[in-house]
């Protein structure tokens, strides 16, 4: 980590995009789970049309921004800073069955919404062949990752 301290106000400005400012503090591993959780949730909330959880986003921008606030000041008062990940993948097994059942319930509302019910009035379209597809694909993903770790061949 660097030793110099950073431009808190600038820090700050970038901070405004989720990650930016951890980028700027050398937490390479931090901003970039803050800047997928964010722009990846806003993907994820427009692809599946699901606008209800629109409501998390700010949530994420926050934390985002006040994280990077506390690290630069930890930084400024020379506390040793480790660039830990947000979440410890590798020490939390339940994340993978929540991945799990989240991508096969992304998958099944796939299914519902953009292939079974626009075939009631048009039976076959290659627009509803390919989202059929992608959430069968989501689907056996999370059930790859639910799978115990010694039939994966880990």
């Amino acid at each position: 980590m660097a030793a110099r301290a950073k431009n808190k106000f600038l820090m700050f400005i970038l901070s405004l995009v989720p990650g930016v400012g951890h980028f700027y503090l050398g937490l390479m591993n931090r901003g970039l789970q803050f800047m997928i959780a964010f722009f990846g949730g806003i993907f994820l909330m427009d692809f599946f049309d699901l606008q209800g959880f629109a409501v998390f986003m700010p949530v994420i921008w926050f934390y985002a921004l006040f994280d990077a606030l506390q690290m630069a000041s930890a930084i400024r008062d020379e506390e040793s800073i480790e660039d830990v990940p947000v979440i410890p993948w590798d020490k939390l097994r339940v994340i993978d069955t929540w991945i799990g059942w989240g991508l096969i319930a992304l998958g099944a509302y796939l299914i519902i919404r953009r292939v079974l019910s626009p075939l009631l009035p048009v039976i076959y379209s290659i627009q509803y062949i390919q989202i059929g597809l992608l959430a069968i694909l989501l689907i056996a993903g999370g059930i790859k990752i639910l799978m115990p770790r010694k039939e994966r061949g880990e």
